[in-house]
């Protein structure tokens, strides 16, 4: 069969149908066994052009896995790395070279690997105020300004130094109403088991100082984080943090800082399969906040969430509260978009937010300073009208996107569904007569004989194959009757843990949807009735066993 870049590549232990931990014998025995019933020879001619291209296929599996380098590259890089060992292998060096060269290559790939490694995480937030264009009034009202009320960087680079050592770089910058200030921090972080690390982290700037920060796990259901820090403002501070598993979708946790500045804070997070919520209280010398969190995912790719706060302080007796209804979408695998309308003692502000891997990028805009019918309504159903007339405005594009996917998805489909069904009813004709054999062999000696083997849609696996077409490529399930008499050897038969779909034999009916093939089999072994129901990639070995 022909092998397209989007069509699966062969499995090599499939098809000569032994485990991955497979001695060299066990290879070679496979390859013998197999090799001669697919010859070209054993055959007659209208089957010449079939028997070519199995027995081809079989070669190749057995001269990847009998040659340690190649079954090296295929076991850890696939057909890419079998790529490269031929790429070299094809050049003028000598084979003893091969290996060498090939280590090379794989220590580039490692290499780029590593660099991929150096993950960049920051956050981008600037606050745009149009509460004068909003909020003015009358006739003499100054003309209306937009007003750049906060900006602030923050990034991010961890680079792993070994399996133990990560070194952290970073630097912010923060500007409020004209006053800014930054700071640059440098990190080490030590891994001595999966139970504990510490890190030692520096800043300079804008407040310099030092952080040594401790985690252990105290449990199989607790952690505890302990920070000793020193800066050249408050001094010398000291965080302990304690964090427990209260169910199996709950943590708990306790927070607590001693002195002028302290506080104690509880957290209590919950995730369900649909439903989270997030709960805070935090309480101190100067003030007492609080904040809590409820979302529920609305279908498959968004989210919707509620998050209210509180904070009074006690010094001037001010109380700032405020109430954000969030809405988060999932635009692709590694970024999503949210938007927020908050409504509070600082007005009314509608927040959009963007997040591509761990950078994130959010703009709050405060509509007004004050919550009013209007400003509220207004900051309400901005958003609405904004993301509906985006959503109409790329309804089309977005529509031919999905089409051309679907169709790429189906021609892919007809394409490995059409070659492989040939190759299917070529490789059962090869070994037809084998099969014979075999079951004529096992039914001699009251040994293993396959009664009925059905592979697809476990939904039909029990459906009569006389209601499709032979010329069906779209049947949901195939017949591996004799694919499997064909494997048995000795009244056993062995199936290795991969995909079934790379035996000989056999192919996958459900390529390229969402349904996971399985295999039924109904046998007889020692006159005794036998059904098994198997996943895709589960081992299978059936053999009489015999009692002491």
């Amino acid at each position: 069969m022909s092998q397209s870049s989007t069509l699966p590549a062969p499995d090599y232990y499939a098809i000569l149908n032994i485990n991955r931990w497979a001695t060299e014998e066990e290879i070679k025995a496979a390859y013998y066994r197999l090799s001669r019933i697919v010859h070209p020879d054993k055959h007659r001619a209208e089957l010449s052009e079939a028997a070519n291209a199995n027995f081809a296929l079989v070669e190749r599996a057995y001269k990847v896995l009998s040659d340690p380098v190649k079954r090296w590259a295929f076991d850890k890089y696939g057909e890419a790395g079998l790529e490269q060992v031929m790429t070299l292998a094809n050049k003028d060096i000598r084979p003893e070279d091969i290996g060498q060269r090939f280590e090379r290559l794989i220590e580039r790939y490692l290499q780029d690997s590593e660099e991929q490694r150096f993950r960049q995480s920051g956050t981008f937030r600037l606050g745009v105020s149009l509460a004068e264009f909003v909020d003015q009034r009358g006739p003499q009202a100054v003309g209306p300004q937009i007003d750049i009320s906060q900006m602030f960087l923050d990034h991010n680079i961890q680079a792993p130094l070994s399996s133990q050592d990560t070194l952290f770089l970073g630097g912010h910058m923060v500007g409020f109403h004209g006053l800014g200030s930054g700071a640059m921090s440098v990190a080490l972080r030590r891994v001595f088991s999966p139970d504990s690390w510490a890190q030692l982290d520096g800043r300079m700037g804008s407040q310099n100082g030092v952080d040594l920060k401790l985690w252990r796990k105290l449990s199989a259901n607790s952690f505890g984080q302990m920070d000793v820090a020193y800066d050249n403002r408050g001094g010398l501070s000291l965080v302990t943090s304690i964090s427990r598993q209260l169910a199996p979708d709950v943590l708990g946790s306790w927070t607590f800082k001693p002195g002028p500045m302290g506080f104690m804070q509880l957290a209590v997070r919950k995730r369900t399969k649909t439903w989270s919520w997030d709960c805070k209280f935090t309480t101190g010398m100067t003030s007492l906040k609080s904040e809590c969190g409820v979302s529920k995912d609305i279908g498959s790719k968004s989210r919707l969430g509620l998050v209210a706060h509180q904070e009074l302080t006690a010094l001037n007796g001010g109380l700032d509260f405020g109430l954000e209804v969030r809405a988060t979408h999932q635009i692709s695998s590694r970024s999503k978009g949210a938007v927020g309308v908050s409504y509070g003692s600082q007005g009314v502000s509608i927040n959009l937010r963007y997040q591509r891997g761990l950078l994130r990028f959010v703009l709050p805009i405060q509509i007004s300073a004050h919550v009013s019918l209007k400003t509220a309504l207004a900051a309400t159903l901005l958003p609405i009208a904004i993301i509906t007339a985006v959503h109409r405005f790329t309804k089309p594009t977005r529509k031919a996107r999905r089409l051309r996917k679907e169709q790429k998805r189906l021609e892919e489909r007809q394409q490995y569904l059409q070659e492989s069904r040939d190759n299917h009813k070529n490789q059962l004709q090869l070994i037809a007569a084998t099969v014979e054999r075999v079951r004529k062999h096992e039914t001699e000696h009251n040994g293993l004989i396959i009664l009925k083997a059905r592979y697809g849609d476990p939904i039909h696996l029990h459906d009569s194959l006389e209601q499709y077409s032979p010329d069906d490529i779209e049947a949901p399930v195939i017949n591996v009757t004799d694919a499997l008499q064909f494997a048995v050897k000795d009244s056993e038969l062995e199936l290795p843990a991969t995909s079934k779909s790379g035996l000989y034999g056999f192919y996958n009916p459900c390529f390229n949807t969402k349904v996971t093939p399985k295999l039924y089999i109904s046998y007889r072994l020692r006159d005794q009735p036998f059904e098994l129901l198997v996943e895709d990639d589960q081992w299978v070995k059936i053999q009489w066993m015999r009692r002491p």
